[in-house]
């Protein structure tokens, strides 16, 4: 045991320096440790984690009690990944939902990805890992941990060996990049390597979109410099693993002078038809090309990607880049919300992807997995300690699922989450071309329905008006719940509303939203909504003469609402943070046909429960009549509340 002034972390050894007139000593600790960094960035040994003048902004009282509180756990004994956690922690709790939360993936999808990357760490082979738009430095950190454990685990390594292998790791194997400026993303990530035992020497400041590493307006020396490192790095090196979660939202614009000069240096940003270069290029799209030009001839891309990018049909292009030039070993749907702490509803998909030996290279099986678990334990809201846990063991259990299930697919043995070639669609949304789309039909049919496809049953309606010609009249819109019912949406003047056309609908008629028949937003236009209108987001239907009765109509649309159609309207649909379908997609669902006597009977049940539902509102209403007439509920009343309540 360390003699009592011995211990520099502590209240004790603060005290007895104050008393020698040092009025700040953790401070002077701080200026000594960036000082010895400094002289490592000097011999290019380092990358920049502190200002030069950088000092530790706190009073010391303020350090006296952070002491006073920590100095009893043995900070010596932990090794570098808790130290790590530790930082993260802190960035976590300080920094997450305002400034850096769009910068973190969540745990459990670096875990995965990183898993399924098998990256090789031994004394004939170190893979060189790169995440060019790498934050905070999630998937670095992972790596290292991975190659290094893989070290400390090999026995037939002397210890020797481990210790050279894993500084080669730390000093030559992982590779980052990142152009966040506003926070300082790059030096962060250098801080959190730092914690974890290093590895931060070639992570770099810079716009690793830029295929000529362009230096020419950096006044910095010091970042001129590491840029003229990461040009010749980019030159000199290929990679044989890319593990990355690029930025969904931003793009680069051709009408930004500096942005064009790098659109101009990408065959994905021309058009198909022209060598035109297209007004903006998403930089989740320009990845594909820049880390197919970084990677070895088989060497992996992991990503994360937004499901617009898989499914939509102005992603394309995209798509057809991606089957020419990579081999997809796998595709793994993630839960919808995967990235809440990012405060993002955009749906995402992990993506493997092998660099093609040759262009002729064929497309083999590949593997899928509908991941429900992996990401959504990473969630904002506050929530009890055993509840974290739990949602933890059940991310971690999926993720040695479909682990497991990988292998087996690699490994040539049997797995049910394997699909044939001729499965990849020109969408690559799971939810697409994973043929699970009218997977009812057989065995309806065994019980003895018809199956038909709902452009039988129902015909879209024409009724369309244009509100600038009637400027001076009230429309009535409405709009449709997820339970299924139409509500009043607002009244508005023909003059105020930038619809071009809108659609006039009629009570008995179907209708459904665009954008939300999946939530169950499907409903039948009751009477007292007659010659309403909405919008063009909205799909209006007449019946034909299978479905010719007000009965037929809510059978109809008590089995469109249902969850197993449902999910047929999502594998008809494209988007990520919202899925449309449209006609006449939307008219290609299967729908199990009952005999006219069945169908009435529930339909007969459905509209009395409505009708009873209805009526339970309005005595609800009339039931609350009471404190309109005390003066308890009135206009007023509301407003004076209002105005008075807290935030939520």
């Amino acid at each position: 045991m360390l003699q009592k002034d011995l211990v520099t972390f502590s209240t004790h050894w603060i005290e007895n320096q104050e008393l020698m007139g040092i009025k700040n000593p953790i401070s002077n600790r701080f200026d000594t440790l960036r000082n010895d960094i400094e002289i490592d960035i000097a011999n290019r040994k380092k990358k920049r984690i502190f200002k030069r003048d950088e000092s530790l902004d706190l009073r010391p009282d303020t350090v006296k009690s952070i002491v006073k509180n920590l100095e009893h756990v043995d900070l010596f004994g932990i090794d570098e990944d808790l130290n790590g956690r530790l930082f993260e922690t802190f960035l976590n709790a300080t920094m997450r939902g305002r400034v850096l939360g769009q910068y973190f993936t969540p745990r459990s999808i670096v875990k995965l990805m990183t898993s399924l990357a098998n990256l090789r760490a031994d004394r004939n082979c170190l893979d060189k890992v790169l995440d060019a738009c790498c934050g905070t430095g999630g998937f670095l950190i992972e790596v290292l941990s991975d190659m290094r454990n893989k070290i400390k685990a090999n026995d037939s390594l002397t210890i020797k060996e481990k210790e050279d292998l894993i500084n080669t790791i730390t000093d030559s194997s992982i590779y980052g990049v990142d152009f966040g400026k506003d926070p300082p993303l790059a030096r962060i990530a250098r801080i959190n390597m730092y914690l974890h035992g290093d590895g931060g020497s070639h992570i770099y400041y810079a716009d690793a979109l830029d295929k000529k590493v362009n230096n020419e307006l950096i006044d910095d020396p010091e970042i001129k410099q590491n840029l003229i490192e990461l040009e010749n790095s980019f030159k000199n090196e290929k990679f044989d693993v890319v593990l990355t979660n690029p930025p969904f939202s931003m793009s680069k614009e051709s009408k930004n002078p500096q942005e064009k000069i790098i659109l101009d240096q990408y065959t994905i940003a021309k058009t198909q038809n022209s060598n035109k270069i297209r007004p903006s290029l998403k930089s989740s799209v320009m990845f594909f090309e820049r880390y197919y030009d970084l990677l070895k001839l088989g060497g992996k891309l992991i990503t994360v990607i937004d499901e617009s990018i898989l499914s939509s049909p102005k992603f394309d292009y995209v798509r057809n880049f991606i089957k020419k030039h990579f081999i997809i070993q796998a595709i793994i749907s993630l839960p919808g919300d995967s990235f809440q702490m990012a405060k993002s509803r955009v749906k995402t998909s992990v993506l493997l992807l092998k660099k093609k030996l040759n262009l002729k290279e064929e497309q083999p099986n590949w593997f899928y997995f509908f991941a429900n678990k992996v990401g959504i334990d990473d969630k904002p809201t506050k929530r009890p300690d055993d509840q974290v846990i739990e949602e933890r063991k059940l991310a971690e259990s999926e993720i040695d699922m479909i682990l497991s299930e990988y292998q087996h697919f690699l490994d040539g043995k049997k797995t049910e989450y394997v699909l044939e070639s001729k499965y990849l669609s020109d969408s690559l949304a799971l939810r697409n071309c994973v043929p699970l789309f009218g997977r009812m039909k057989e065995e309806w049919l065994n019980k003895g329905f018809q199956v038909i496809t709902l452009n039988k049953l129902i015909t879209p309606s024409s009724n369309r008006i244009e509100p600038s010609n009637h400027p001076n009249k009230k429309f009535n819109f409405l709009k449709v719940s997820y339970k299924g019912y139409c509500e009043i949406e607002s009244v508005q003047l023909g003059k105020k509303i930038k619809h071009k056309s809108i659609r006039v609908v009629n009570k008995g008629q179907l209708i459904c939203s665009v954008y939300n028949a999946l939530h169950g937003a499907i409903a039948i236009v009751p009477d007292d909504f007659d010659e309403f209108v909405v919008s063009e987001s909205f799909m209006v239907f007449n019946s034909n003469d299978l479905i010719d009765s007000l009965e037929d109509m809510a059978y109809l649309q008590s089995v469109l609402r249902s969850h197993e159609i449902r999910a047929d309207i999502q594998s008809l649909s494209t988007g990520s943070g919202r899925y449309i379908v449209k006609w006449p997609r939307f008219g290609l669902l299967q729908i199990p046909i009952l005999d006219e006597l069945e169908r009435n009977k529930i339909g007969k049940k459905i509209l009395k429960f409505r009708k009873m539902k209805q009526q339970i509102k309005e005595l609800c209403k009339d039931s609350k009549s009471h404190l309109r007439y005390i003066g308890l509920e009135t206009e007023d009343s509301i407003k004076r509340w209002e105005t008075s309540k807290p935030p939520k």
